[in-house]
């Protein structure tokens, strides 16, 4: 969830929103930016890696700038049938603009894709896209997909 620019954007849009952070800092920033707007957002101070998603508890799950391939199937088990997953992180190629990257945080080609192959695909992209504000550049995979059955 990190600070919860994505968690208050859709809790300004009437989501109900459930955040999961490891960092305690930044979870408590979300919360502040939440009273400030006047939003409700559960949060969760926890670490991914430990902490199970209940399964299908939610419509929707967003997933950014965060790699833990074996969070995948969690991920899909915590949508409820006709849900939608949002789903984008950076991948090898974003090595051409930071080298000192750890590939291990890197999706390879296709293979976010490929992850969600028993989903419906709604939108998917792998390219580099470019912040309008500070002109830097990322590569990146990009996924919005349904899920239509039972996992």
């Amino acid at each position: 969830m990190g600070e919860g620019r994505n968690a208050v954007f859709l809790a300004e849009h009437g989501f109900e929103v459930t955040g999961v952070d490891s960092s305690e800092v930044a979870v408590n920033t979300c919360n502040e930016i939440a009273a400030e707007r006047g939003l409700d957002i559960t949060t969760i101070v926890a670490d991914l890696s430990d902490y199970s998603l209940p399964k299908g508890a939610f419509d929707v799950v967003v997933n950014c700038n965060y790699l833990q391939r074996d969070l995948i199937d969690s991920i899909k088990l915590a949508l409820r049938v006709g849900g939608v997953v949002v789903f984008e992180t950076l991948n090898t190629e974003h090595l051409k603009f930071n080298p000192d990257i750890n590939p291990d945080f890197l999706l390879l080609p296709g293979e976010l894709l490929e992850s969600f192959g028993d989903f419906v695909t709604l939108v998917y992209r792998e390219g580099v896209v470019t912040n309008p504000e500070t002109n830097r550049q990322k590569s990146v995979s990009s996924l919005i997909a349904r899920k239509i059955r039972r996992a």
